[in-house]
């Protein structure tokens, strides 16, 4: 037993087991949720649905994004110098994170395509948020990635975790949400497609935050939590 607790401590931090243990409790629930009301009778219950807004999968979806936005404003705080402009690149990706923390809990990607409909546009099932917010994000992304590739480039491994987790929630929220197009409402195929994408987009977080993580040890930035008197947060950069 030890050794194989060993093997996966060594495969994965424990903290990304931890993560990966709640994302599948969430899809657990989700089916159940889904089971019980599509073949008992039982009236929706929305508390976790993943398909739902504000509920227990999008708060911990949000709090993941949060943590991502915490570390970089860390690293922000050691890394940049007031007098060189060039160093504050990292607090853009910071920003970008606490706003989809943000997006999570206020849906404001959906609000924006509910607006573009309202004008008379027609759009896609799942909604039309995907033509106007998609094309911006991804403006948005190129814009970080120039921001932080000077300080980022010789972080090999850092980076290919946080580029595959950015390329892992593209295929997730744009790719599968698309697909989705292709089923009726509240059909087994839709929930499948739902519990993909939402699955694809807390897994992607989770390899964000890691890649942040590493990247931030890489660079002597100690990130930590502890619990009062002591205070919650603390950051410091050690002598390399």
């Amino acid at each position: 037993m030890s050794t194989n607790f060993k093997f996966m401590s060594r495969l994965l931090p424990g903290w990304v087991w931890v993560f990966l243990g709640i994302h599948g409790l969430l899809v657990v629930a989700n089916v159940v949720t889904f089971a019980m009301t599509r073949w008992f009778g039982f009236s929706p219950m929305s508390v976790f649905r993943l398909s739902d807004e504000a509920n227990v999968p999008t708060w911990w979806s949000s709090i993941q994004w949060f943590l991502v936005g915490l570390v970089f404003s860390a690293m922000a705080f050691c890394l940049m110098e007031r007098r060189n402009w060039r160093t504050w690149g990292i607090c853009f990706p910071a920003a970008i994170f606490f706003f989809l923390s943000l997006d999570e809990t206020a849906s404001l990607h959906e609000r924006v395509g509910k607006v573009w409909e309202a004008w008379g546009m027609t759009g896609l099932r799942t909604g039309t948020w995907v033509a106007i917010c998609v094309p911006l994000f991804l403006v948005v992304l190129v814009m970080a990635v120039v921001a932080i590739w000077p300080q980022l480039k010789s972080h090999r491994s850092a980076m290919v975790k946080m580029g595959s987790g950015i390329a892992l929630l593209l295929a997730s929220a744009v790719g599968v949400e698309l697909l989705a197009n292709f089923f009726g409402d509240n059909t087994i195929g839709v929930n499948i497609c739902v519990v993909i994408e939402e699955l694809g987009e807390m897994c992607s977080t989770t390899l964000i935050l890691w890649g942040a993580l590493q990247w931030a040890a890489e660079k002597n930035i100690r990130i930590a939590f502890a619990t009062p008197p002591n205070p919650i947060f603390v950051v410091d950069r050690r002598q390399a």
